[in-house]
């Protein structure tokens, strides 16, 4: 919740701009620092999601070799 303080409003002080802002930021820079990690977590993911299917092409050419009479001999 946003608070003022109306003594320093009638002294002429005027109103903290920047603790206002912060207060209004706070929440959503919380849910943009959950939506960073979230985004970073997924990113993990793709990466390894790219090497597994890296690795399963790497499989099905070594079966696919084995499938073959020449073999290795055609690489």
């Amino acid at each position: 919740m946003i608070s003022l303080n109306s003594s320093g409003l009638l002294s002429g002080n005027g109103i903290d701009v920047q603790s206002l802002v912060q207060q209004l930021l706070s929440p959503e820079s919380g849910q943009l620092q959950l939506w960073q990690q979230q985004q970073t977590d997924l990113q993990n993911q793709a990466k390894l999601l790219r090497g597994i299917s890296s690795d399963l092409t790497d499989l099905s050419s070594a079966v696919n070799s084995l499938t073959d009479i020449l073999g290795p001999l055609t690489s």
